[in-house]
């Protein structure tokens, strides 16, 4: 079968042209259908289809078989017009429903986007009962359910701050608390829960900066003053140790060898060591303040691996260590 032959006959070019201009006019009508109707829009579609086909017929050298061709467009255009104006000069309006439904849709969109952050305040409300009661679970889907209303919330993200908080991924619950703060910076209780998390994993510099702003935005919050001042102690302390030569390090403490496998692999793919000691480790009086220990005088033999620390660079992390039925990593870090 040649081709060439079928779309050089005159017969061939006029039904190709005009099943192409009957695709495009039931397109147009469609258009005109789901928009709303306007008599511009109308004229445009009456006079502008047929015009565009005639100059493309004339293009493609089809002619003007093209005009002829786009007799569908003039019949939709024209019926739709027509309709147009009889309802004008009638006073009925032909798309009566269509504007009742297009009124009634806006309408409740506008009562959705009005009512969104008191849907969002009742969910937070309501995730802050399940998280008094210890429900996790509900916490969480509540939480997100919350922000499907109102994502500038920071009262959620706070709250989300706290679920992770208490599940004990301070990684997850810091990221949460720093989101809070993109959508209020001058909320001195996020700041000082970040200070205080910070603190917990071994984050002393930024736990300071963060109590720093609790305390700037709201001197009367009592927590943040003692907790920026206590901070400002211990650095303080910590350059005088280190200005005397002692070491420092951070421990995991762990029950059984596998679970030590499992952590240094964490740490080698480029954990955090203080949020690993938070989480996992069982020693109590470490894990507190991300697995660091007080600080080492080498002259003296008061840490079971003095000898091992001595050895390390500053940043290095050891081998699985045991003693007395405990496995130990540590990371000299000055």
């Amino acid at each position: 079968m040649d081709i060439k032959k079928i779309f050089n006959n005159n017969a061939a070019q006029f039904f190709i042209v005009l099943i192409l201009a009957s695709v495009i006019s039931f397109g147009f009508f469609i258009i005109y259908w789901y928009s709303e109707p306007s008599y511009i829009k109308l004229l445009i579609l009456w006079i502008g289809s047929p015009l565009l086909f005639a100059a493309l017929g004339i293009l493609m050298q089809f002619r003007f078989k093209m005009t002829y061709a786009a007799l569908p467009l003039f019949i939709v255009s024209f019926c739709l017009l027509s309709a147009y104006v009889g309802q004008r000069l009638s006073g009925v309006d032909f798309f009566r429903d269509y504007r009742i439904k297009k009124a009634q849709n806006e309408a409740l969109e506008k009562i959705k986007d009005e009512n969104r952050p008191y849907v969002a305040k009742a969910l937070l409300n309501k995730a802050t009962e399940y998280l008094k009661k210890g429900e996790l679970g509900n916490v969480r889907q509540t939480l997100i359910s919350a922000l499907d209303f109102d994502s500038t919330n920071a009262h959620i993200y706070f709250t989300f701050g706290e679920l992770y908080t208490k599940m004990e991924y301070p990684e997850v619950a810091l990221d949460f608390y720093y989101r809070g703060l993109i959508n209020d910076f001058d909320n001195a209780e996020i700041h000082s829960r970040v200070g205080a998390l910070n603190y917990k994993i071994g984050n002393l510099d930024e736990a300071i900066e963060a109590f720093g702003a609790a305390n700037k935005l709201d001197p009367s919050l009592e927590t943040a003053a003692a907790s920026l001042q206590a901070m400002k102690s211990l650095k303080e302390r910590e350059e005088q140790e280190i200005k005397e030569g002692k070491m420092r390090v951070c421990q995991v403490v762990l029950n059984t060898k596998e679970e030590a496998q499992e952590i240094l692999e964490m740490l080698k793919n480029g954990a955090d060591i203080g949020v690993l000691a938070y989480k996992y480790s069982v020693d109590l009086a470490t894990k507190e303040v991300g697995g660091k220990i007080p600080f080492l005088d080498p002259g003296k033999r008061e840490y079971v691996f003095i000898d091992k620390v001595q050895k390390m660079k500053i940043g290095e992390v050891s081998d699985i260590l045991e003693t007395g039925g405990k496995y130990f990593i540590i990371m000299r870090i000055n």
